[in-house]
């Protein structure tokens, strides 16, 4: 079974964990349904995902296996990162 993290990352700030969903489609309508600072115009969606496997050492998050950014409003981006979860 595969689990997908949803962080929001802030320049300069850091990060929050928004959720861990069952599908990455799960978590784009989060982000879709999420209200606050700019939000509102913001529709990502499967298209706009960016893998950044070669950026990230997989191995930092134990059983990983893609990671993906989306860039979001103002200075806000996310990360979804997919992680096999064992029997």
């Amino acid at each position: 079974m595969t689990c997908y993290t949803l962080l929001r990352n802030v320049a300069y700030e850091g990060s929050t964990l928004l959720g861990v969903f069952a599908s990455i489609e799960d978590a784009l309508t989060y982000l879709n349904n999420l209200g606050g600072y700019l939000m509102d115009e913001y529709t990502p969606t499967a298209d706009d995902l960016e893998s950044i496997d070669d950026e990230w050492e997989l191995g930092r998050v134990q059983n990983s296996i893609a990671v993906w950014n989306l860039d979001g409003p103002s200075d806000q981006s996310f990360t979804i990162t997919a992680i096999e979860l064992g029997a």
